[in-house]
């Protein structure tokens, strides 16, 4: 039996229920997702999932609470490096943080018509997540790393395992396989990744790389695959440019509005293609 470990990536937190169910949720949702793809689910693979959002959430955090204003300096600083990596007009990227920042999301939601509101919600929510993550003094990197831990651990147990990664969620899962070498991944899917975001992430990975980032020596074989329109996936191709060992770096279109949501990745026949060669390799 293969088992598929789902880990989900930004925006995830769901707050008043136990991990445990919303991790039995994910897994279902995830399946779903598989299953509509246009190439059948296979029988002899079952769906688990990873829930570490609770570990990222600040100290006294509210519901609805993800603004701009609450974000910490360095996750400021975050933004930053995300919009210098962007094709932005120039003179943005610059100015005072909170301020400034408004001023060049809102440029930046106007030219790729998305609503400014939504886009400021979704990187205060981004970006203060990743920021909680890569914090060095924070022990939520070692607790997020210690739940993906023991989901790839017991998939292990049962056979064959393919780990997908969306978004946050393969940054802490790359760091996961470097930090335990007695797991195993035969395929890693990672999705809409921003492993490749200079500065903000790339720099700041554990272990640093040097200068360009590897495959975990137990991964088998490595797929990244990132819609052209996601602003998190960034830069293009980043994934294969700066980590030796990836198999395949394939660049799709999936959805105009909703590019980073782990359901529309999980849809494409892309993803349907990489499990499909995989389980039919594995059943050799």
């Amino acid at each position: 039996m293969t088992t598929i470990v789902g880990v989900h990536g930004v925006g995830n937190h769901q707050a008043g229920h136990p991990p445990s169910t919303v991790a039995a949720h994910l897994a279902t949702t995830w399946q779903a997702a598989l299953t509509s793809a246009r190439s059948p689910f296979p029988d002899h693979a079952t769906v688990t999932a990873v829930y570490y959002a609770h570990r990222l959430r600040p100290v006294g955090a509210q519901a609805g609470g993800d603004e701009l204003e609450q974000l910490s300096p360095t996750a400021q600083e975050l933004v930053r490096h995300w919009l210098a990596a962007l094709d932005l007009p120039a003179g943005t990227a610059q100015g005072r943080l909170t301020a400034g920042l408004r001023q060049d999301i809102a440029r930046f939601a106007q030219g790729r018509g998305l609503n400014r509101r939504f886009v400021q919600r979704f990187i205060a929510t981004c970006f203060g997540e990743v920021d909680r993550y890569l914090d060095p003094d924070s022990p939520a990197r070692h607790l997020v790393r210690t739940d993906i831990a023991n989901a790839i651990a017991a998939a292990n147990r049962t056979g064959p395992t393919i780990v997908i990664a969306h978004s946050l969620g393969s940054v802490a899962t790359y760091e996961t396989l470097h930090a335990y070498p007695s797991l195993t991944a035969d395929l890693l899917l990672t999705i809409g990744s921003p492993l490749a975001m200079p500065h903000g992430v790339f720099h700041r990975l554990q272990p640093t790389p040097q200068p360009r980032g590897h495959r975990p020596g137990n991964v088998r074989h490595w797929v990244n695959i990132a819609d052209i329109g996601d602003i998190i996936a960034i830069p293009p191709y980043g994934v294969s440019d700066n980590f030796d060992g990836v198999d395949s770096d394939i660049h799709i279109e999936i959805h105009f509005a909703d590019f980073h949501l782990a359901a529309n990745y999980l849809k494409t026949d892309a993803i349907a293609e990489a499990l499909r060669i995989h389980l039919q390799q594995d059943q050799r």
